[in-house]
């Protein structure tokens, strides 16, 4: 959950809370990208879709 009280909330260039969907994959134009999340934030999410893979075998 990315809310408005994180850090990275105004870089990421979402108006409400939201969340990030690891199980979710689409292809953007490059001129519709509204922000992007921070490489500490970044690094979590990928930690924690690791984690998952680990644990679902």
């Amino acid at each position: 959950m990315v809310s408005p009280s994180d850090y990275d909330f105004q870089s990421i260039g979402l108006v409400s809370p939201s969340v990030i969907r690891l199980g979710f994959l689409t292809v953007i134009a490059p001129n519709n990208i509204i922000g992007s999340i921070a490489t500490e934030r970044h690094k979590q999410l990928l930690h924690n879709l690791s984690q998952y893979l680990i644990q679902s075998r």
